[in-house]
């Protein structure tokens, strides 16, 4: 009886062992593994006749784990409806909005760095030198990142597909000539 007791003793204590060196792991050892969530609109921005193409994002970078994790690039992929042509925004720079609801420019863009287990919220304005020809219809749009120790020239490891829909009126709204710049909020679908 005495052997069977101390073979489950030793089996026990072996478990323990194994589950506290993966909790350890997990807590202290594990590199940074970052996840981006989109809210939950987009804002379409019909720019004045000397600005870029624009879009603004709201971004939140989780890093589920225990290192710090970096965020180094990001790029925004538009499909015009009806799916003709594939346009690419660049990372442009972040933003907030003041209390009159203006655009409000922070900073240029530099990696995004997230604490382990924390995460970040970001706005985030995405520009290209190409005109977007917002039709009505739906418009599919692809999120790409890379991440932590990544080659920037290698297959993105971040990818968020959504979609906007725009009806007739908004992409009217978003192709007549204007001396300023508008933001259109647009409901995203995934």
């Amino acid at each position: 009886m005495a052997i069977y007791l101390s073979i489950a003793s030793f089996f026990i204590s072996g478990v323990a062992l194994i589950i506290a060196g993966y909790i350890a792991y997990r807590n202290y050892l594990e590199k940074g593994r970052i996840d981006i969530s989109l809210g939950e609109t987009v804002d379409l921005v019909h720019p004045s006749s000397d600005q870029l193409e624009r879009i603004h994002l709201n971004c939140s970078f989780a890093n589920r784990g225990a290192k710090l994790g970096v965020v180094k690039k990001l790029v925004l992929l538009a499909r015009s409806a009806p799916l003709d042509r594939e346009i690419e925004l660049l990372w442009n720079s972040f933003y907030n909005h003041n209390e009159k609801g203006e655009v409000v420019y922070e900073d240029h863009v530099h990696p995004v760095l997230v604490k382990g287990k924390e995460s970040v919220f970001r706005r985030i304005e995405f520009s290209t030198g190409e005109p977007i020809q917002w039709k009505a219809g739906t418009h599919e749009l692809e999120l790409r990142g890379w991440r932590n120790e990544e080659d920037i020239e290698s297959l993105p490891s971040l990818r968020v597909g959504f979609s906007v829909s725009l009806d007739e009126k908004t992409a009217n709204n978003l192709t007549k000539e204007t001396s300023t710049s508008r933001y259109l909020p647009i409901t995203i679908t995934y």
